[in-house]
């Protein structure tokens, strides 16, 4: 009997594992919303596709909490009261 062992690259290291077909699922269903949430945030505040995804991760993290879930609700709120809630007032 052998054991399985991980793939190994040409430069010695482990390949990663590829996704299960129930995370690349729920990927494919989740993804849009968060392409949602990152389009209101780049009209929001006027910045880029990088800068946007980024705002709702830490967001995410922070709250333990799935980032289609963060990114949910400014895709709910059709971006209402975003603007609010991320720029900092004024000094």
């Amino acid at each position: 009997m052998t054991s399985a062992r991980p793939a190994t690259c040409a430069t010695g290291t482990t390949a990663p594992r590829r996704r299960s077909s129930t995370t690349s699922a729920r990927s494919l269903r989740t993804r849009p919303v968060v392409d949602q949430a990152s389009g209101i945030v780049m009209h929001v505040l006027g910045c880029d596709a990088r800068a946007a995804f980024g705002v709702p991760r830490p967001l995410s993290q922070t709250g333990n909490r799935k980032l289609a879930a963060v990114a949910a609700a400014p895709v709910e709120t059709q971006g209402r009261g975003l603007a609010r809630d991320l720029v900092p007032p004024p000094r």
